[in-house]
């Protein structure tokens, strides 16, 4: 018989879907359940929402615009916590920059995650190929286990 899992922080990404959304639920259950620390992240990727006032103009978004987005994405992810754990000290909530999945990696491996617990869109066949998934390459990296809630 194995002893369980120590589980000690548990990464949960979201894009802010209801996909996205999805593995929130079942990281606070096990960090409850583990007495762990929850960090909610969400990544701006701004190759993909680039600003079409700004395209011709700028190879990237203005920086005062990544930090509209940010300041945004922060207040959703503190919307995503129950109101029991808002002042617990056992969430922290985390915008990154950059591509989904390396930086759902970077950040677990700086948190030191124990766990990610990930959504994936249940996309299959030629529409996952083109769009790729951002679940499958968490999994083929992760330095921890993934959760993958459908």
């Amino acid at each position: 018989m194995t002893a369980a899992p120590d589980i000690r922080t548990v990464i949960v990404p979201t894009d802010f879907s209801d996909y996205g959304d999805a593995a929130i639920p079942h990281a606070f259950r096990l960090a409850k359940d583990y007495g762990a620390t929850v960090v909610l992240l969400h990544v701006i990727d701004a190759r993909r929402t680039p600003n079409p006032l700004y395209a011709h103009y700028y190879p990237m978004t203005p920086p005062e615009q990544v930090r509209e987005a940010e300041a945004r994405a922060t207040e959703a992810l503190r919307a995503r916590i129950p109101e029991p754990l808002r002042d617990s000290g056992r969430v922290e909530t985390l915008v990154a920059q950059g591509a989904p999945a390396p930086e759902i990696l970077r950040v677990a491996a700086e948190k030191k995650a124990s766990l990610i617990v990930i959504a994936t869109h249940g996309r299959t066949g030629l529409l996952r190929l083109a769009l790729g998934s951002v679940a499958e390459r968490v999994i083929r990296d992760a330095p921890c286990p993934v959760l993958v809630v459908r």
